[in-house]
């Protein structure tokens, strides 16, 4: 599968694809910070990409699928995600504060 059609498949789709190892989680997260760097310059959607933070959370799902340690549900559990613009968020909890 082309790299560049991931972005715009369901997250039931693109499940699939990495449970079946034919999509990793970090080229699924590449593609979509592509995408996001593709066209958020014209739509001024995102306040902040943590690219990074991404691209960590996505190794670190790898390696957990790779271990027999993660499921199917899992990988698309509690990750920040975009859908069709309505976006959800993990709340990043500051430290020193209630």
């Amino acid at each position: 599968m082309d790299k560049k059609e991931l972005p715009f498949l369901t997250a039931s789709q693109l499940s699939k694809l990495i449970e079946t190892k034919e999509v990793s989680p970090v080229e699924a997260t590449e593609a979509y910070l592509d995408r996001i760097q593709q066209v958020d310059p014209k739509l001024n959607s995102y306040i902040t990409v943590t690219g990074e933070q991404a691209l960590g959370a996505a190794r670190q799902a790898e390696q957990e699928i790779a271990a027999g340690r993660q499921d199917r549900k899992s990988v698309v559990e509690g990750k920040s995600v975009d859908l069709g613009g309505r976006r959800v968020i993990k709340k990043k909890k500051k430290q020193g504060r209630d």
